[in-house]
Parts: structure tokens; C-alpha cells; sequence
């Protein structure tokens, strides 16, 4: 086969283009130093920084979280801590010494104001709020936990000592489209509580118009024309299809009726059931409620329940603390009614030593299981502090799985894109000696 000077420059440039590809790709590496730009180049590497990217920014979640519930232990510890100070101050030896009968009457008021002030403490330490949110409402931290009326104390709603319900009443849901407030009523209390209101228009219509509820996608579509007014809204609403038979739409208003209506969607929530007087509470219930959230401890169901081990349990029921119920004898189990009680037996003209004695000794119970209490909180302060560390150090690893699989060492990309420089160097000296002068160079 013969082998033409015009076949040896074909081959010389193409594989000279070879090099010159090489060395571009490279210098491209070398600058940013990523072993790939396209899925394309590397399938399976590219399918394993993907799912580290993934892990990676789950972790960044897990991290956040855990920090978000430290920084709330911080300021739940704290105000624990004060209670525990406050317990002390009570001063058990002085409590002795006024049931042995060693003190004056003077002596024993002086003791039961100092109990009372602690009383009160120990009320409005337990309502903290920590940024929007009130640290021991356990589950529900939108509202002050506890409260005092005529000298009882309540836990959500529910007396601490005899575990009823004081009255509370029925609140409405009000939707708010730009200004234009939709009331509910109070008597349908919660019954539409999750619902998107979208007022729509339709140029088609004209007067009322109507409104459709869609029980499966908790929506309330209300169709109106271009002038329509609150009244109208009103009016669709009152007229609404396919509404609940328990919900009365009668009790649904709209504010400003001669307005015109505000176009838009919105979410309806704040309504809520009133519960009569004397209605049992759960007190126990809400002494182990629960609020999980995910710090990374490989979250998992059980069908629709969460593995509660899978989880970290972000509520702090401050009824759990201070103690709920009464013991066979009926003395309450809790700080605050407990030093109430023994601050008007102090104060009794009458006093009874013996009488009074069970409430000390319950009340020293209660502080010592206060403090088997205290003690668990701070390990769980522990066990998020250690988690985040472990988090951190995940963090740490990711970032060097990804740099591994994605990035090249610097070094290394240096000395290949120098060696293929010099591959490519060679080549054009390679050109000078291979390809042969054509008439045309003589001629330049």
C-alpha cells in the first residue's frame, strides 16, 4: 500500500487535534479541578456524588434541627435550674423547725410569704417563652401553659389537682384576603380549620355568584364577577354546596359588606370547639406528649406510626415537672399548690403541726422526684450535644466523600496538564520533521 505525504498529514492532524483535546480537557480540570462536567462522562460516578450530595444535605437539615433543639434545651435547662433554686430557697430545715413548734408565730409568716413568693415564681418560670414559642406547653407552645384562677392552678386549660376542664370557649376561623376578613362563626368552632378559601373570578357572572366545598382537597372555591361585593361573598358562602350538614353556614359574615370583594386565596385556621366546665382531662396524656423532630437518627415507620427511637422528642410538658393529681390522702402532687398549702397553714391562727406535716413531706417528695426529673433533662442536653458533634463530624466525611468522587487532587491535575502540554509540544515538533515542504512553502 502506498502511503501519500497527504495520508501522513491527515493522520498527523487528527491525532495532533487528539492532543490538543487532551491538553484543553486538562487545563480545564487543572482550573476546576472536577474529574467530570456531564453525567455522561461518568455514570456511575456522577449516580454516587448524587446520592452523597443528597446525604449531604439531609445531614445540613439534621444539624440544623439539633441545633434549633439545643439552643431551646439551653433556655429550658436554665429555667429548670431556677425552679430547682427556688425549691431550695423553701429551706426544708426551717419548715421542721415551724412543724416542731420551735417558731413564733412571726417567724412562720415570715416563712409562708417567702413560700408564696416562691409560689408565684414558680408559675410565671414555667410560662417562659423562648423566641415565639413557650418552652414547656409540651406539644402546643402557641399559648402560656399554665394559669391561676381563684387560686387553683391549670395546665392548658385543665385543674392540676382534680384533672377538669375550666370553661373554654368556642373561637371562630377568620380567613384575611388582602384585608378582607370571612368569620366562620363561633359556632362551627374548628369544623373548617384546614381549609384554602379561593375567591375566584368569573367574568361570566353576575350577582352572588357560588361557592362549592371540596371535602376530599379541603378547599372552598367561591365564584364571583368582576364587581361583585363582600355582600355577594357573604351570600355565595351562606349558599355554599356540598357543605358539612354540622357545619351552620348561616354563622359565616364577611366584614364591610358594601366593599368590593378581594380576589385571591387563603388559609382558614384559628377556629377551635369550646369545652364546658368540669369536662375530664388527660393530664397524663399531656405529661408524656410528644413533638418529634428529625436530627438524623434514621427515621422510620411502623405502618403510620413513627418509631418514637427513630425520632427526638422536642416537647417539655411542664406539668411533668411540677407534678400533677393527689395522693390517696387528697394532697395535691404539684410545687405550686403544695406551697400554697402549707403557706395558709403557716399563716392559720390554728396551726396544726401534724396537719401540716404530709404537705412537707410531699412536698420534699415532689422536689426529689423534680430532681430525678432535672437530672434526665440534662443527659438528654448531653445526648444533643453529642449528636451534633457526631453530625458535624458526618459533615466533615461527606464533604470529603464528595471531593473524592467529583474533585481531583491539585497536584495531580497539575502534572497531567503539564505532561500533556508536553505531549503536545512534542507533537508539533514531531509535525516539523514528519510532514514534507510543499511547493507552496518554496514559493514563501
Amino acid at each position: 500500500m502506498r502511503i501519500t505525504a497527504g495520508m501522513i498529514a491527515r493522520h498527523y492532524s487528527k491525532n495532533l487535534n487528539r492532543s490538543l483535546r487532551r491538553l484543553n480537557d486538562a487545563s480545564i480540570r487543572a482550573i476546576n479541578r472536577r474529574k467530570f462536567s456531564k453525567v455522561s462522562e461518568d455514570p456511575l460516578a456522577a449516580i454516587k456524588a448524587f446520592r452523597i450530595r443528597n446525604e449531604y444535605d439531609e445531614n445540613l437539615i439534621h444539624i440544623s434541627n439539633a441545633q434549633d433543639i439545643q439552643s431551646v434545651m439551653v433556655a429550658a435547662e436554665s429555667s429548670l435550674m431556677t425552679i430547682n433554686s427556688m425549691i431550695q430557697e423553701a429551706n426544708f430545715d426551717d419548715l421542721v423547725k415551724g412543724l416542731n413548734g420551735t417558731m413564733q408565730e412571726t417567724d412562720r409568716s415570715a416563712i409562708a410569704s417567702k413560700l408564696r413568693k416562691i409560689q408565684e415564681a414558680v408559675v410565671t418560670t414555667m410560662n417562659t417563652k423562648f423566641g415565639d414559642q413557650y418552652l414547656f406547653g409540651g406539644a402546643t407552645k402557641n399559648e402560656p401553659p399554665f394559669s391561676v384562677e381563684n387560686g387553683q392552678l391549670y395546665y392548658r386549660n385543665i385543674n392540676v389537682n382534680t384533672g377538669l376542664y375550666k370553661e373554654v370557649p368556642a373561637k371562630e376561623a377568620v380567613a384575611n384576603i388582602r384585608g378582607m376578613r370571612v368569620h366562620f362563626g363561633v359556632e362551627n368552632g374548628a369544623a373548617l380549620n384546614g381549609y384554602t378559601l379561593n375567591v375566584q373570578l368569573d367574568e361570566t357572572l353576575s350577582g352572588s355568584g357560588y361557592a362549592v366545598l371540596n371535602d376530599t382537597n379541603k378547599t372552598i372555591t367561591v365564584y364571583l364577577g368582576g364587581n361583585a361585593t363582600n355582600a355577594q361573598l357573604q351570600d355565595a358562602l351562606q349558599n355554599m354546596a356540598n357543605a358539612p350538614a354540622s357545619v351552620d353556614l348561616s354563622k359565616i359574615t364577611v366584614d364591610n359588606p358594601a366593599s368590593l370583594v378581594c380576589f385571591g386565596k387563603t388559609y382558614i385556621d384559628g377556629g377551635s370547639y369550646g369545652i364546658a366546665e368540669g369536662t375530664p382531662g388527660d393530664l397524663t396524656l399531656l405529661a408524656n406528649e410528644a413533638a418529634y423532630i428529625d436530627i438524623g437518627l434514621g427515621l422510620k415507620f411502623n405502618g403510620q406510626e413513627i418509631l418514637d427511637n427513630t425520632v427526638y422528642n422536642s416537647a417539655f410538658p411542664g406539668i411533668d415537672f411540677i407534678g400533677y393529681g393527689t395522693t390517696e390522702n387528697g394532697i395535691p402532687k404539684n410545687f405550686y399548690t403544695l406551697l400554697g398549702e402549707i403557706a395558709s397553714r403557716l399563716e392559720s391562727a390554728n396551726f396544726d403541726a401534724e396537719g401540716t406535716k404530709p404537705y412537707v413531706q410531699e412536698l420534699e417528695k415532689q422536689y426529689n422526684e423534680f430532681l430525678t426529673k432535672l437530672t434526665g433533662f440534662g443527659a438528654k442536653s448531653n445526648f444533643i450535644e453529642n449528636t451534633i458533634k457526631r453530625l458535624e463530624d458526618l459533615d466533615y466525611n461527606l464533604i470529603e466523600k464528595s471531593d473524592a468522587v467529583e474533585f481531583v487532587d491539585p497536584t495531580t491535575a497539575i502534572m497531567e496538564y503539564k505532561l500533556m502540554e508536553y505531549s503536545y509540544n512534542a507533537a508539533l515538533q514531531m509535525g516539523v520533521n514528519l510532514l514534507q515542504p510543499t511547493l507552496l512553502d518554496y514559493l514563501r
